[in-house]
């Protein structure tokens, strides 16, 4: 017979994969959007005469502009959506597996207040404008270079496709999948808090997110167990009281008051951790999450922290590092 620890331990790594699933759903949607928005940019630049000074018109850079308004406010939309459901998730990823234990939580505690999450999209909504502020400077500058006669209209408009899906599709989709983990991240942040507040005993654990090119410290972080109220710490696997090492302190992966360089595109998540599961002494998990084969052969630098059980910080993964070195 299945135990509850058992159930709440399969709802969690149930609930855990809902947000890869929104932010792919959301990426796609943008994408497809920018892909609308390039289509229309390339049939109205095609349509423009082929004397260079004929290029010179200031309602084709304001026709484009509005092509790229319709784009970004469909895309913000879009993006709003996500977080919204991000946010659900977050919750979900603590009520979830909670009532899997016999706890009606949502009806010991109310659901979340939404002004953070309004905050949060109104952030993304001002990312998303400065994504089509850049498009079009970007663009304006190579209609330039065609008035001069630096490059043909053919190439003009290669370039402004080049443009339109390289630097701004790169941007749109971080902008989407860092604040879509924002969310996600805030909300089941301040769930957990609920429920602990509630007398519910849980911990949260770092896991980290299994990408090739993955952030060297946050797999360290891997398997982190901390008390709701305190901070991850960056950089470590186990944390030992008077030794907890130099890194980063994250309330959960992609916390706000964190530094842009541990949150952009990170793919980490916070998971609810029963306290009774919990070692005795360290607070670590006895099942990191292993490399996969894949990760160690398209990024070999990850076979180096396979080693880390018996170096459990960064700074002495570092020393050891450096004494290979000379």
């Amino acid at each position: 017979m299945t135990s509850q620890l058992d159930l709440f331990n399969q709802e969690v790594i149930i609930q855990a994969s809902s947000l890869n699933r929104i932010q792919k759903d959301t990426v796609n949607e943008v994408i497809r959007l920018l892909k609308v928005a390039r289509a229309n940019v390339k049939a109205k630049l095609k349509d423009q005469p082929t004397d260079y000074n004929q290029w010179y018109k200031p309602q084709l850079i304001k026709s484009i502009e509005q092509m790229l308004d319709v784009w970004q406010e469909e895309a913000s939309s879009t993006a709003a959506n996500g977080q919204g459901k991000a946010y659900t998730a977050g919750q979900n990823l603590i009520d979830k597996p909670v009532e899997k234990l016999g706890i009606e939580f949502h009806a010991l505690a109310p659901k979340l207040d939404t002004g953070q999450l309004k905050a949060m999209v109104a952030f993304t909504t001002s990312k998303m404008k400065d994504v089509a502020m850049d498009t079009v400077n970007r663009i304006n500058s190579e209609l330039a270079l065609t008035i001069i006669g630096c490059q043909t209209p053919f190439e003009t408009i290669e370039h402004v496709q080049q443009i339109m899906d390289g630097v701004s599709k790169s941007r749109a989709v971080r902008i989407v999948r860092t604040e879509l983990g924002r969310a996600y991240g805030v909300a089941g942040q301040a769930r957990l808090m609920q429920a602990v507040q509630h007398g519910i005993p849980m911990d949260k654990q770092w896991r980290r997110s299994g990408k090739i090119h993955s952030r060297r410290t946050h797999d360290l972080t891997d398997g982190q167990v901390r008390p709701a109220d305190q901070p991850f710490i960056i950089g470590t696997g186990a944390v030992i009281p008077g030794h907890e090492g130099n890194g980063p302190r994250l309330m959960h992966p992609h916390d706000p008051k964190a530094s842009v360089s541990e949150v952009v595109n990170c793919g980490c998540i916070s998971l609810p951790f029963l306290a009774e599961w919990k070692n005795k002494g360290l607070l670590e998990n006895p099942s990191k999450k292993a490399f996969t084969e894949q990760e160690i052969a398209l990024n070999p630098l990850k076979a180096d922290l396979n080693y880390m059980a018996d170096h459990p910080t960064m700074e002495q993964y570092q020393n050891d590092f450096d004494k290979i070195k000379l």
